[in-house]
């Protein structure tokens, strides 16, 4: 029997509660590491296509994220590696020279960016039980220029709800996410951590085990 355990789905990307695209995602955690990966789609103004990988140690600590975007602005990369207590950062674009960030990114840092995983990964990672909440140090890679920063952010895990369905799974666990700037939103997820509904930015469509 393998020990790989494989899921993958479909979001729809909103903003003020109108779809702007879609993310389709997998994940996988296996004994020596877990790997997320998802291909988002624009369908605003600004079509683009967006291919996320992000790889994690067995527990749950970023290792690597990968991106690669295409739109009518042309190609550009991201590639984000933890190297000892650094996070290090690269930005290929098909015009201009290459830039090279470096964060301190200690065992406790997380990471963040337009996606669902990298809030599944902290919820994950943080084991909140209901009533409890923890702010964290977040390396946060900018969705627009793939400028990384390092921020503060809180979660907060809230009293279970009454489970009720989102894209048939059950909703059983919710979260409050605070962002650098103040922002407020609430996660809900099921039993397996896995996020069921952004509140205003992610919603499943689709959320399948692959056998």
């Amino acid at each position: 029997m393998s020990d790989l355990q494989r899921w993958a789905g479909i979001y729809r990307v909103l903003e003020d509660g109108i779809d702007v695209g879609t993310e389709a995602w997998t994940r996988e955690i296996g004994p020596d590491q877990v790997r997320l990966t998802s291909v988002v789609t624009g369908m605003s103004e600004d079509e683009f296509e967006e291919e996320i990988e992000l790889i994690l140690d067995p527990d749950w600590r970023p290792l690597q994220l990968n991106i690669d975007r295409e739109s009518e602005e042309g190609e550009r990369r991201y590639v984000g590696r933890r190297v000892g207590s650094a996070w290090i950062s690269q930005v290929f674009r098909e015009s201009g020279p290459m830039r090279t960030v470096t964060l301190e990114f200690g065992e406790d840092t997380h990471l963040d960016y337009f996606t669902a995983h990298t809030n599944s990964v902290t919820i994950e990672r943080l084991n909140l039980a209901p009533g409890n909440g923890l702010e964290i140090d977040v390396v946060f890679v900018d969705p627009d220029t793939y400028t990384p920063s390092l921020v503060r952010q809180k979660y907060v895990r809230l009293d279970d709800p009454e489970p009720f369905e989102i894209a048939g799974q059950a909703a059983r666990h919710a979260y409050l996410y605070q962002g650098a700037s103040g922002q407020e939103y609430t996660i809900w997820t099921n039993e397996n951590r896995i996020i069921l509904r952004y509140e205003d930015l992610f919603e499943a469509l689709e959320i399948n085990p692959v056998l």
